[in-house]
């Protein structure tokens, strides 16, 4: 056997020993895992070019990876059109990246788009594309966290969520 054979061999098994000796302190940087449903409450108010619009609602995110959400909320209220009052109602499914979602900053910024429908009394159902710009505050007693959000789609939308996160996590 040659001297560079069994220096490699012993080489490799050095490595080897190294790797092994790794995995458990890989193991330690794990993780915990993502709850599957999140609910979030919000209030929105919908500027469009001849109306304006007021609902509160509800929903529930997703989380489709470490950085995406999907969420799925809706809401019910008044819009005003014409100097006229309507009943009206809104049903959105949109999806975002997180551009910290492991909470490492104070306030977290999250962008991303969708689709929802829009209902009011005379009208019938309206579909309209969603364009998403939130920013996530701090926990309020560990419990909800606060959040604003701009849409932009159908007119212009600000609303402000609560939503409960899972530890550690936006």
């Amino acid at each position: 056997m040659s001297r560079h054979g069994a220096h490699g061999r012993g080489r490799a098994v050095a490595l080897l020993a190294a790797a092994l000796l790794a995995v458990p302190a890989l193991h330690a940087q794990r993780v915990p895992a993502v709850p599957r449903v999140t609910p979030i409450v919000r209030a929105d108010g919908i500027a469009e070019r001849d109306a304006g619009t007021v609902h509160v609602g509800g929903g529930v995110v997703v989380p489709a990876g470490y950085q995406v959400r999907v969420a799925v909320d809706g809401g019910v209220g008044a819009t005003v059109r014409d100097g006229d009052w309507r009943p009206s109602g809104r049903l959105d499914a949109t999806a975002r990246f997180v551009f910290d979602p492991f909470r490492e900053a104070r306030w977290g910024l999250a962008l991303g788009g969708g689709a929802g429908m829009r209902w009011e009394r005379a009208e019938g159902p309206r579909p309209v594309g969603l364009v998403v710009v939130a920013l996530q505050g701090p926990a309020t007693g560990r419990r909800w966290v606060r959040g604003v959000e701009a849409m932009f789609g159908g007119g212009v939308r600000v609303g402000v969520t609560l939503a409960r996160p899972a530890p550690g996590r936006r």
